[in-house]
């Protein structure tokens, strides 16, 4: 989607998979325009118009017909009794010794079978644009690989060494996007959450605190970081979120996140104007309880949302809505294990 942020472009496609009786363009439109590019504005509005033609027959609507209702209702009861579960976890950074086949799940094509070798005739690399036939006349050492993901129209086909670096760099297949869960770039540490009723942030009185530690010792970077072998400096790092319902879910969307490397980061700090340290990711967090949303404090309205649409562009939801939306993927595209 041209002109629009990677976490926008996915919180639309998220939005897409739920309403796809709606026109895309259109759902696109009341995202990006009419609810400013609030996640729960833009559900809600969606809601409403479905109700409004729940009547009337739409292509292909069978069993998505209510997802935006089936959502709000799943995460209404999910508020309920919420508690948020105190201590400590850890992340290893990706290493050398990663899997990525038995992660991704591909397929090798067989050199010596002349059937594999006839659908790679003409075919190219599209990462490195390296003709594949002629490249393994050369080396036939060199493996080629096909993602599930492929299909008769998208052949997800690359050379395994060039799919590796891809797929460390972003976590999607480069041609149809489909998404692998492939650790992120952040280091090793841990995340200690802890609640304190005795204190606020700001707009939130009387309602306690959520405190988060990131803590990241000082290392060695990964293949997947900028400078691999290259030590960097670690850090210690604060969030702080109301303890209230959607304080105590947003934990659990940042524990996801950690858990799956794309919290920090290791690069540039623009801050202290240093290489190879510790730094944000994409994902916000709320570093002080109060000062609005210029200190990256509370209170900050629509910071909830905002949140859940920035996961949601790393592929990362509550329970309830990843079921939903991993059942969803995989009716919409059905991936094949087979070399087509």
């Amino acid at each position: 989607m041209t002109g629009v942020k990677y976490e926008d472009e996915h919180a639309i496609f998220m939005l897409e998979s739920m309403f796809n009786q709606f026109p895309k363009a259109m759902v696109a439109d009341m995202y990006m325009k009419e609810s400013k590019k609030n996640f729960d504005v833009a559900l809600d509005k969606l809601i409403s118009l479905q109700k409004t033609n729940n009547s009337q027959p739409h292509h292909n609507h069978g069993a998505r017909n209510g997802a935006g209702n089936r959502l709000r209702k799943l995460m209404e009861e999910k508020k309920k009794n919420l508690k948020v579960k105190q201590g400590t976890i850890k992340y290893t950074q990706l290493s050398e010794k990663f899997n990525f086949e038995k992660v991704v799940k591909w397929k090798t094509f067989d050199i010596g079978n002349d059937d594999h070798l006839r659908l790679l005739k003409g075919m190219d690399d599209p990462l490195t644009l390296d003709n594949f036939l002629e490249t393994i006349e050369e080396d036939p050492s060199i493996d080629i690989v096909q993602l599930p993901c492929a299909t008769t129209k998208v052949k997800c086909n690359f050379f395994k060494v060039n799919i590796v670096q891809s797929l460390m760099s972003k976590p999607e297949c480069p041609l149809c996007h489909t998404y692998y869960p492939i650790p992120g770039t952040q280091p090793s540490g841990t995340m200690t959450t802890k609640v304190y009723p005795d204190k606020n942030c700001q707009g939130y009185y009387g309602d306690g605190v959520i405190e988060i530690v990131f803590n990241f010792p000082s290392g060695t970077q990964g293949p997947n970081h900028r400078n691999p072998g290259t030590s960097f400096s670690g850090t210690t790092r604060y969030a702080y979120l109301p303890h209230v319902d959607d304080g105590k879910l947003a934990v659990k969307l940042l524990e996801k996140a950690f858990q799956r490397g794309e919290l920090f980061t290791v690069g540039r700090s623009l801050t202290n104007n240093s290489d190879n340290v510790v730094t944000f990711g994409s994902i916000h967090l709320k570093t002080a309880v109060g000062g609005g949303p210029q200190a990256h404090g509370w209170p900050d309205n629509t910071y909830f949302s905002r949140l859940q649409a920035e996961c949601a562009a790393k592929m990362i939801f509550h329970d309830d809505q990843e079921d939903e939306m991993m059942g969803w993927l995989n009716k919409k595209d059905k991936t094949s294990n087979t070399i087509i």
